[in-house]
């Protein structure tokens, strides 16, 4: 048991030992805690330091936020102000575009009444030009029934009879020498030198009468 007593004593005695000298050390007055107040004091002034500077760069940028928010609504405000200019412009563009369209209109109406006021004055001033001369007309000689009437018509009928009859006969004489038809045998058989056998014509009912076969 004594053994374990003396360590026990020997542990309180250190343990009693080591917090005199802690309580000495650390005592309100001591070099140690004051440097720790010290440094506790400029630390808590560094970080009010810095609350502050923070602060005032939150504040300077909210400034900032708020003074580009003002200038962008000034921006959107004149764009909407210029939107609605154009919009007013474009307005009157249609309106003065209408006019103008009535205006041709218009000019187009008047043109046509200006041709046909001037048609009517040309044909006014006709009648009145016929008019004023017609005093001055006058007949020299009455018009005479002729007592042997001209024997024009006549002529021009037996002309064109004989113009007709030359014509007829030059077309039949032009179709007889260029046409390639035979019309009889014998024509087929100087051309060819070659006898006709049989002869077909077109129409049925003389067929039998028509068809000529010859020996060779």
């Amino acid at each position: 048991m004594r053994p374990l007593r003396s360590v026990r004593w020997k542990e309180w005695s250190s343990g009693t030992v080591r917090e005199s000298q802690l309580q000495a050390r650390y005592r309100d007055d001591s070099p140690t805690v004051s440097d720790a107040h010290a440094q506790l004091l400029l630390r808590e002034a560094e970080m009010a330091r810095l609350q502050a500077e923070q602060a005032l760069a939150v504040q300077q940028e909210r400034n900032q936020t708020m003074v580009a928010m003002k200038a962008s609504n000034a921006r959107v405000a004149q764009a909407a102000s210029s939107l609605d200019n154009v919009r007013n412009q474009l307005r009157a563009m249609a309106a003065a575009e209408a006019e103008l369209q009535n205006l041709e209109r218009n000019r187009a109406l008047l043109d046509d009444d200006y041709r046909n006021l001037v048609k009517i004055r040309n044909q006014r001033q006709v009648v009145e030009h016929v008019d004023s001369n017609q005093a001055s007309v006058r007949v020299l000689e009455p018009p005479e029934v002729p007592a042997m009437p001209n024997p024009t018509r006549r002529l021009v009928l037996l002309a064109g009879l004989v113009i007709s009859i030359v014509l007829g006969a030059l077309v039949a004489l032009l179709s007889h020498f260029f046409s390639s038809v035979f019309l009889l045998p014998e024509g087929l058989e100087l051309e060819t030198g070659l006898p006709v056998l049989a002869c077909i014509p077109e129409s049925r009912s003389f067929a039998r009468a028509a068809i000529t076969v010859q020996p060779t």
